[in-house]
């Protein structure tokens, strides 16, 4: 499960014992890391998040352990109940669709040092995406 540092600790730092309310500004104590990485406003289901200036540097020291993590694990446990079009979905497919939505575009220096800063991008990890992905029936 990303995210978790259950290996490490009693207590998960990631989540409340209420998952789906973990990440509402309301549940997020002045101590989580995630403060450090994001500010919020309103609330509720109109909740806003911004994203901290120099936030890929608090994300590595405080929710990292200073270490990066995998971009092509973390695209598949987000887009695991995704259905996808075209034959076959690739590791490079699904890093591709991350980066483009959560801003990470290839096409800026600054969005791609900030990827690299938090990211591997080893495409080895899945050889196979059959294993992880299945055809959905006609």
């Amino acid at each position: 499960m990303p995210f978790s540092d259950s290996e490490t600790r009693e207590e998960p730092t990631w989540f409340n014992s209420n998952v789906a309310g973990s990440y509402a500004p309301s549940s997020i104590r002045a101590q989580s890391p995630l403060r450090k990485v994001c500010t919020f406003s309103n609330g509720g289901r109109v909740a806003e998040f911004q994203l901290v200036p120099q936030h890929w540097e608090h994300a590595k020291t405080g929710m990292l352990f200073g270490e990066k993590i995998s971009a092509v694990a973390l695209a598949v446990f987000l887009y695991r109940d995704f259905r996808f079009a075209g034959e076959n979905a690739t590791a490079q497919d699904l890093v591709k669709i991350f980066r483009d939505e959560f801003g990470y575009r290839e096409q800026k220096n600054e969005e791609v040092e900030q990827f690299n800063a938090l990211f591997i991008e080893s495409h080895e990890i899945l050889s196979n995406m059959e294993d992880i992905f299945s055809p959905l029936a006609g």
